[in-house]
């Protein structure tokens, strides 16, 4: 991720989803107040993955090389339990298993990660 000063505003978001026509979508939001997104997301079919409540900073791991960018923390743990990463595991978990392992890793950061699972279906999972 570069730092950048583009933004999405959750209602934006939530007028592409209902133009979709599919009928099982998975959205992860990993920035700061990203807890709007879980209620403006809130459809059928959707299941909605925030890194942070309404008002909590998110956490990022920064590096500078020849550029300074920064990586998400609670989206490096879930995509890691989720076995995207790999990690010796392969995919032994799925979305809810990677959310509660992500949930509980951002809890040194104080963030408040939350989920909405309206769609439950394993898009990761065994």
């Amino acid at each position: 991720m570069s730092p950048t000063l583009d933004y999405i505003f959750s209602y934006d978001l939530r007028d592409e989803i209902d133009e979709l026509e599919s009928k099982r979508i998975l959205v992860m939001v990993d920035s700061c107040g990203a807890g709007y997104f879980k209620d403006d997301l809130d459809r059928i079919g959707v299941s909605v993955i925030t890194s942070t409540g309404y008002t909590e900073w998110a956490n990022y791991k920064s590096h500078t090389i020849l550029w300074v960018y920064a990586e998400p923390e609670f989206s490096n743990f879930f995509f890691d339990k989720a076995g995207l990463v790999y990690s010796g595991e392969g995919r032994d978990y799925d979305e809810r298993d990677a959310f509660i392992h992500a949930r509980e890793e951002a809890e040194d950061y104080e963030q408040n990660p939350m989920q909405h699972y309206e769609a439950w279906h394993s898009f990761f999972g065994p």
